[in-house]
């Protein structure tokens, strides 16, 4: 009976080590896969950040310096724009985002996050669709340019649309 007992024993624990064996190798893979996404992450983030910061510059400039005749702001914010349009778009970000999310059961709810999110954005802007993705961004550039590029007039005079507001607001002349 004791030797029952013994062989039992000894035979749970080497099943326990076997089974502790398996998880700690899954827990070491996951840490690996998601150290991977991580690195993946961080450089995806840092070049995602100088584009966007590039774009979002260039698209100030062309709400805020409108000039007549001069299409430079354009031109630049449409190079910006592009370049952003190019890196969330590329194959190769959607490819890892799709090759990381198809083991998203061993990342981390964040990781996973990140990922939908780059794919959603890459979705904006597909580069097997570059000419499409190109011909929007200049679309908005030129609409951009006509709506704060409009000249306000009254009375066949120029005037800002603050001055209207005033009028708007304190006037009790309604030949104004």
């Amino acid at each position: 009976m004791l030797k029952y007992v013994i062989h039992y024993f000894f035979l749970l624990l080497v099943i326990s080590s076997i089974s502790l064996r398996q998880s700690w190798a899954q827990t070491n893979n996951n840490s690996s896969l998601q150290a991977q996404v991580h690195s993946y992450l961080n450089s995806y983030n840092s070049e995602f950040q100088k584009l966007y910061t590039a774009a979002s510059e260039g698209q100030w400039l062309l709400n805020t310096h409108i000039v007549e005749g001069d299409t430079m702001a354009a031109y630049q914010s449409a190079l910006a724009e592009e370049a952003l349009a190019k890196y969330t778009g590329s194959k190769s970000n959607i490819d890892s985002a799709k090759k990381y999310l198809a083991q998203k059961n061993r990342l981390t709810p964040l990781q996973v996050r990140q990922l939908e999110t780059i794919l959603f954005s890459a979705g904006n802007n597909p580069e097997i669709a570059g000419d499409i993705v190109r011909k929007r961004i200049d679309a908005s550039n030129a609409q951009t340019e006509k709506l704060y590029g409009f000249h306000y007039m009254l009375n066949g005079k120029p005037t800002t649309v603050n001055h209207l507001d005033d009028i708007l607001l304190h006037s009790n002349d309604l030949t104004e």
